[in-house]
């Protein structure tokens, strides 16, 4: 066999191709979940006193808010992460960005202060981090 006989792989085609405008729309709202799942977390820490403020409650009574939101993500990540290892990381993202969009829907509805949005969120972020 020759020297300019050389085998390519796969890798290398997909390498030197450009990007196509489905993959940009891609990975532009696989960003746009980051974003969502990051924001749901911390917005509530920087909300929080002015809400205890405008309330006339005690900022120690957020606490429960704080334990549903990183309960909900730890719930998310440790079941949904195993879902995503065995039926593919892109259904179980999207599954999870529509259970999150739901219970962000059903807060505004919600009579506890509990964040219902939790739900969901935590599974996005072992998808996102371990995508191959």
């Amino acid at each position: 066999m020759s020297d300019s006989l050389r085998e390519t792989t796969v890798s290398e085609i997909v390498d030197n191709q450009p990007l196509s405008r489905f993959q940009i729309g891609t990975l532009l709202m696989c960003g746009f979940v980051a974003v969502l799942d990051g924001f749901d977390t911390q917005s509530i820490g920087f909300l929080a006193p002015a809400i205890a403020e405008s309330l006339k409650v005690p900022l120690e009574s957020f606490a429960p808010v704080f334990v549903a939101g990183l309960l909900g993500l730890m719930c998310g990540a440790g079941v949904l992460g195993p879902v995503a290892d065995r039926w593919g990381r892109k259904w179980t993202i999207v599954l999870s960005t529509l259970v999150f969009g739901l219970f962000s829907f059903l807060t505004a509805y919600t009579s506890c202060c509990c964040s219902a949005s939790s739900r969901g969120s935590g599974s996005a972020a072992p998808c996102r981090t371990s995508w191959r």
